[in-house]
Formats: C-alpha cells, sequence, structure tokens
C-alpha cells in the first residue's frame, strides 16, 4: 500500500511538472510582457514530453502492481 501511495504522489507531481512547463509555454508565446530571462522553447516542449511519457511510466506501474497482486492471490 505505501507504494502505491508514493507512485500517486510521484504522478501527482509530474502532472504538477507538466503544467508548469506548458504554462510557461503558453506565457512565452501569448504575453506581451518583457521577460529579462526566458527558457528555449525546445526545452519547455522537451520537458512536457518527458514528463508525459514519466506521467504514463508511472500510470503503468500502478496498474502492473495491481495485476501482480492478482495474480499472486489467484496462484494461492
Amino acid at each position: 500500500m505505501k507504494s502505491r501511495s508514493v507512485g500517486i504522489t510521484v504522478m501527482i507531481g509530474i502532472l504538477f511538472w507538466i503544467y508548469h512547463h506548458l504554462q510557461f509555454l503558453y506565457r512565452y508565446q501569448h504575453s506581451s510582457l518583457l521577460w529579462l530571462a526566458r527558457y528555449p522553447t525546445w526545452y519547455l516542449v522537451l520537458n512536457t514530453i518527458l514528463g508525459i511519457i514519466g506521467f504514463v511510466i508511472g500510470v503503468g506501474q500502478q496498474y502492473s502492481d495491481r495485476f501482480m497482486d492478482c495474480e499472486i492471490q489467484a496462484q494461492n
């Protein structure tokens, strides 16, 4: 149960990571603000893609743990 709560916490963190980078990307492209320093667009897109991949892996881990628990119970 502990690993499941840790996994959910990590996935929430990854969702925040994705939201943060998409928010920066949107503000850079559709804002009249003058930024002193900016992240390059490729950096924001790459981090968003890596965040999505990490989230998909996390969801897969959550389901594989649940599937493995069902298999272990079925064997007993």
